[in-house]
């Protein structure tokens, strides 16, 4: 289950990236960092609730005894996408 959420939560993750990097290419980051950090809560947050979405949908689908360390597994590897959305952004 957790492989299957790695898989769409990499392709999740990449889109939302290159949909971020179109939306700042033309921002001057020095003159314009208010833009740029509002920008990564935006694709930050909107990045969350499809990770959400998606955890939600694997976990409906599993009917097993260890639903609750599913649902913390998936919340951790979340908690991981976000988080590295997040210093990549602030590297670029």
């Amino acid at each position: 289950m957790t492989v299957e959420f790695d898989n769409s939560a990499a392709k999740i993750y990449s889109r939302f990236f290159e949909q971020f990097l179109s939306s700042v290419k033309k921002v001057k980051r020095k003159a314009n960092e208010n833009v740029f950090k509002m920008q990564i809560a935006k694709f930050s947050h909107e990045l969350r609730g499809q990770l959400e979405q998606e955890a939600k949908k694997i976990s409906a689908n599993y009917s097993g005894k260890l639903q609750e360390q599913l649902e913390i597994s998936l919340t951790k590897k979340i908690n991981y996408y976000l988080q590295e959305f997040q210093h990549k952004c602030d590297a670029w």
